[in-house]
């Protein structure tokens, strides 16, 4: 693909994120949670002040961590309003990577049927994308190898080291640090990173660890945060495509030479049955043999067996036979 291709298919990939994150903004009417302050206020009502709001909060809190879910507690500057910008589009880009975390879904009629033609149109752009960029990352670990074996002759080591090289690389870069980078952010644990950093560059995406929805820390709801965490996606998400291609690309060379192995071996094993089977032809003395298989002194015989005198001298020995028979 070349770069102004590349560069076309980018552009229109975040204008597609931001055109889905105005239309379900649009669409959705409601917020994105419930409005807890709302109900928790109602129930309080309803109960004519028998309990303390603190002690309904605490309840709620255990009633939900025992059920997995982290908080119960709306962030501080949540409103009901239709979704922030930042929310929509990264619903629209864990979408459209296939990721899809559950956290946020549409709720209305209009919102789901748009969300599944969406993703019907997206999910192609996304995939046509990440393999033009890994294709471009590929190249460029290419031309580093191909430097490389202009003072190195042995192919096959350049070839695995630069692949352990970018392998190693871009772990560190996109899984380690990062799941570093969540424990300090999201206060997690670093094992519990690393398995969130896994499941989503693989695009699993369970949602049982989602960022940003710490609502005791105000770092989780800020939208450069959530914009940072989109781009380790995508970035991620290349350099996973780019090690893709370069793994196909090995394997496919594998493949042919174990092709051009097997085929010479054939070859070799069908030229020699053809000379174990003329060898045998040249030592068989049967009838069934043509000319050319025979000795050079035996042709003789059989051309005189063939010539037209020597029909008549086979012809003649009967004849002489009957006359004396006769006489």
């Amino acid at each position: 693909m070349k770069w102004k291709s590349l560069a076309g298919l980018i552009v229109t990939f975040f204008l597609y994120l931001m055109i889905g994150a105005f239309v379900f903004i649009g669409i959705e009417k409601q917020p994105y949670m419930a409005n807890l302050t709302e109900v928790k206020m109602n129930f309080l009502r309803d109960k004519s002040g028998s309990i303390a709001a603190e002690d309904l909060d605490a309840f709620v809190e255990e009633v939900l961590q025992a059920a997995g879910v982290k908080t119960a507690k709306p962030p501080s500057n949540f409103t009901a309003e239709p979704w922030p910008f930042y929310e929509a589009l990264f619903l629209c880009g864990t979408m459209v990577t296939t990721i899809g975390y559950g956290h946020i879904t549409p709720k209305t009629v209009g919102g789901q049927i748009f969300c599944a033609v969406y993703a019907l149109f997206g999910i192609p752009v996304t995939l046509f994308m990440l393999t033009g960029i890994g294709e471009k990352l590929s190249n460029v670990s290419r031309f580093v190898e191909k430097k490389v074996r202009t003072r190195v002759s042995n192919q096959k080591l350049i070839r695995i080291i630069n692949l352990l090289t970018s392998l190693v690389f871009g772990l560190g870069l996109f899984c380690f640090l990062p799941a570093y980078l969540f424990t300090i952010v999201e206060g997690w644990e670093y094992h519990t990173a690393l398995y969130f950093v896994f499941i989503t560059l693989t695009t699993v995406g369970f949602g049982d660890y989602i960022p940003a929805q710490n609502h005791l820390d105000h770092h989780a709801h800020d939208a450069t945060y959530k914009t940072a965490v989109f781009c380790w996606i995508i970035v991620g998400l290349t350099f996973l495509a780019g090690m893709f291609n370069l793994i196909s690309e090995g394997l496919k060379e594998l493949k042919n030479k174990v092709e051009d192995a097997t085929m010479a071996n054939l070859n070799t094993v069908k030229r020699l049955t053809t000379m174990a089977i003329d060898r045998g032809k040249s030592r068989d003395p049967s009838p069934c043999r043509s000319s050319s298989d025979l000795s050079i002194s035996q042709q003789p015989i059989l051309t005189s067996l063939v010539s037209p005198a020597g029909t008549e001298n086979q012809l003649k020995v009967p004849q002489e036979v009957n006359n004396g028979t006769s006489h």
